[in-house]
């Protein structure tokens, strides 16, 4: 018997595969249809055959919104295997969602010629080893909560004791101290299992973020990165938890990016920088990262979170734009110099053919004078006799082009530069001569002994009085320098559109005047166009966003009008697929040689990507500031009874250790504010309530709050003017108190800060002033932008987030800082 008679029947196949424990399923196209699968998956998936046929998004309906058909659509369009380990899904199990978790695997089965021609997939339901884990991981956190909590008991009763001393000085009963003490217990028992149940929310949003997150301690050792570096360097988190992700650093930039975050966790500051990283693949990908500080409640330094995102494509498209910028404008030099040298030998070829032209109205006359013309001349210029075209009389300037020397003159051309055998300018003098017709030659390439040159030349026969040939004269020019210089530009050129090409750049010119618009194939596919439909200026000003268009039209107005750059962001919607794409434009006035005319020209990206991870970025700096505002409140709230307590109890080092507590917990307060409403600016959600108020009362209110919380200062409010506002009230007074909080903390203590309100006709100006360390005139177009910091401030903390969110608030008020 035969081994290929032993091969299995498919329905036989079928069947093994039945019996087999490990869930199989084979699926078809992009859609996922379900060719097959065995007892075991159809367990797994609560369903029975009649599954079958049907596509994954049909046959399982809840898989809708989680991962699972996009991946194998993925799998099935680039032949790939995507696998996942402990991977949750929400499956309907006899009417029920419930959560399970599996060890997966999605492999492309290809053809002998490549083509996937199915999907098989196999999973293993891994849900009891998954919540084992999630036990004993929760055993240990409680462990830890049990811990921290037998400290904190041991604190309170240190306090307790304190308060038994206090309270038989006040003839307190024992039994009020027992129920405080009690309730004191509870609320920190809450208070802990906030602060649990938030590390907990954070961890599970950081490991489904695409975003790579991490924490370090304060000794500077990370302690926790999520999924996401793993998945970008194919490291396993043990690997990379001991320091292994610095190895990954690119050599060139490590010494670079480890001074930025040492240098940033001496000083216990924010920290931010480029680098490049090491992926799984063996390729460098470039990451801009950035973390703040965290602290501890008793402002202890507790290390860092910070956070990364990959920006490989834009720093490539920025630093061949330099590339490409730079060499462009190293060719427009070249070009021009070689334009003013052409002019230049033009002018003097014009110059030398009208000497030249008198000189041959009196050859007869004088030969001596042709001669010595012909030496003085400044252009190169020969004199050949007879068909034999002997050289009679050759200038310095011809023989510098001939390489020869004055031995020529009295010698036939073909014997005097015997390496022009071969090459056309013999049988164009003898052409010369028998036709008497004059040659022009323009950019004649001429192989020499010493050289290859570019010449323009001119064979011009010279006639008796019978009207035959006896000499040629010969007037040439060398344009080598010229020409090659024009080449040079022309590849420059070539190598440009390549690379526009090559970055997927859309380019574009407009003539000013007529508005003729000349586009290239693919900024019409960025605006939504056929590559080949004609297309107008006005047609590419209609798809952009209806929001961002007047901004667009004003900007390309005031740099037609004043010559300056122009350079935008803004979103389009395609003309034929009504896809909306971000794009960067960037283009500016030019002119001809000849100053009459002008174009607007330009190129355009797409940056749709990059614009959506800012988005991402966005979106995760305000979900994690949301979720830090619930145990900061409540963290206040305990604080603000327990002052009420201390006071009633007349504990003064209690109520003033309190007392701070609450200004900590009132500064974080606002810093998460601030990063909500950047979150919300940004995202077009922040709500302005506008009504009419006294600015004076808000003024007065102020004041109230500063005097507390400012005591470092000598603060003096005044004057302060009466005016009804139709503004925010709250937004209003955040930008007040932002000012006002950098007047003292960039100032020193017991200094002056003058604050005043003053009514000007139909504006109110509100001023702050301080004695402080001022601002350096560089810094002034600068600090109003997000996240920007002064050099010189390292020892003053903050994230330069305030003025910038100051000022975008008085924009929204046409108000202006």
């Amino acid at each position: 018997m035969s081994d290929q008679s032993l091969l299995l029947s498919p329905d036989s196949l079928i069947e093994v595969l039945n019996l087999t424990k490990t869930a199989t399923a084979v699926h078809i196209g992009e859609t996922a249809i379900i060719q097959y699968a065995n007892d075991a998956m159809l367990k797994i998936w609560g369903k029975g055959r009649e599954i079958i046929g049907k596509s994954l998004a049909d046959a399982l309906p809840e898989l809708k919104g989680q991962p699972f058909i996009d991946m194998f659509a993925r799998v099935w369009r680039e032949g790939l295997v995507l696998s996942g380990t402990d991977t949750a899904a929400d499956l309907v199990i006899d009417g029920v969602l419930t959560t399970f978790y599996f060890d997966f695997e999605y492999r492309a089965i290809k053809d002998e010629n490549g083509k996937v021609i199915a999907t098989i997939h196999s999973a293993i339901d891994v849900t009891d080893r998954f919540l084992k884990k999630e036990a004993i991981t929760r055993a240990q956190e409680k462990e830890e909560a049990l811990i921290r909590e037998q400290s904190l008991n041991e604190e309170l009763a240190a306090t307790n004791e304190e308060l038994n001393a206090a309270n038989e000085g006040l003839n307190l009963s024992r039994e009020e101290l027992k129920n405080l003490n009690q309730e004191l217990e509870e609320r920190v028992k809450s208070r802990v299992k906030d602060l649990m149940e938030t590390e907990i929310r954070f961890q599970t949003m950081a490991e489904g973020s695409d975003i790579l997150i991490a924490v370090g301690d304060e000794t500077g050792n990370a302690t926790y990165l999520n999924k996401a570096w793993t998945r970008l360097t194919g490291r396993s988190m043990k690997e990379l938890l001991s320091f292994g992700w610095v190895d990954l650093i690119h050599p060139d930039d490590k010494d670079r990016y480890v001074d930025i975050y040492l240098s940033a966790f001496q000083k216990r500051e924010p920290f931010a920088g480029e680098f490049r990283v090491l992926d799984k693949n063996g390729n460098y990908r470039w990451l801009y990262a950035q973390g703040p500080p965290r602290f501890k409640s008793d402002g202890s330094f507790a290390g860092y979170i910070s956070s990364a995102i990959d920006i490989t494509d834009r720093k490539l498209e920025e630093i061949e734009r330099q590339e490409l910028a730079e060499e462009l404008a190293t060719t427009n030099e070249e070009l021009a110099s070689s334009n003013e040298e052409l002019m230049v030998t033009n002018e003097e070829l014009i110059s030398a053919q009208n000497l030249l032209g008198d000189a041959l109205t009196s050859l007869s006359k004088s030969e001596t004078k042709l001669k010595n013309l012909i030496a003085d001349a400044p252009i190169a210029i020969s004199l050949l006799s007879g068909r034999g075209m002997i050289v009679e009389t050759a200038n310095a300037k011809i023989l510098e082009i001939w390489g020869k020397g004055y031995d020529v003159i009295g010698k036939p051309i073909i014997e005097a530069i015997p390496e022009l055998v071969g090459q056309p300018f013999l049988q164009l003098l003898d052409n010369v001569y028998t036709s008497g017709l004059t040659y022009y030659g323009n950019e004649a390439k001429a192989l020499l002994e010493n050289q290859d040159v570019y010449v323009n030349f001119v064979y011009q026969p010279i006639k008796d009085e019978a009207g035959v040939t006896s000499n040629i004269l010969i007037t040439a020019t060398d344009v080598t320098e010229q020409v090659l210089a024009r080449r040079k530009v022309e590849q420059a050129q070539e190598r440009l559109k390549m690379a526009v090409d090559a970055a997927d750049m859309g380019t574009y010119a407009i003539n000013a005047e007529t508005l003729a618009f000349d586009a290239s194939a693919r900024l019409k596919e960025l605006f939504g166009f056929l590559p080949n439909e004609e297309i107008s200026y006005d047609d590419c000003l209609q798809q952009i966003r209806e929001d961002y268009r007047v901004a667009a039209i004003a900007m390309i107005k005031k740099s037609g009008k004043k010559g300056n750059k122009f350079e935008f962001e803004y979103p389009v919607i395609g003309f034929h697929d009504g896809k909306e794409r971000w794009l960067r434009g960037v283009g500016e006035l030019i002119f001809d040689d000849a100053k009459t005319k002008s174009f607007f020209t330009g190129v355009v990206i797409d940056i749709t990507e990059r614009v959506k991870d800012e988005q991402r970025k966005n979106d995760f700096i305000g979900m994690v500031s949301h979720e830090l505002k619930t145990p900061i409140t409540s963290l206040s709230a305990y604080l603000q009874l327990l002052q009420k307590r201390a006071q009633k109890a007349e504990d003064e080092f209690t109520a003033t250790a309190l007392d701070k507590s609450v200004k900590q917990v009132k500064r974080m307060t606002t810093m998460i504010n601030d990063f909500l409403n950047i979150s919300r600016l940004e995202s077009g959600k922040i709500n302005i309530d506008k009504h009419q108020f006294d600015l004076a009362d808000l003024m007065i209110e102020m004041k109230e709050e500063a005097l507390t919380l400012f005591t470092s200062h000598n603060l003096q409010f005044g004057p302060i003017d009466n005016a009804i506002v139709f503004a925010d009230k709250d937004k209003i007074g955040q930008v007040i108190n932002n000012v006002l909080g950098n007047a003292v903390k960039y100032s020193p203590q017991g200094s002056k800060v003058v604050i005043s309100c003053i009514k000007k006709e139909n504006i109110v100006e509100v001023m702050v002033k301080d004695e402080g360390i001022g601002i350096e005139a560089k810094d002034l177009d600068l600090m109003f932008e997000r996240y920007y910091r002064i050099d010189n401030n390292d020892n003053i903390s903050g994230f330069g987030i305030g003025l910038y969110l100051s000022l975008e608030i008085l924009n929204l008020h046409q108000g202006k800082i």
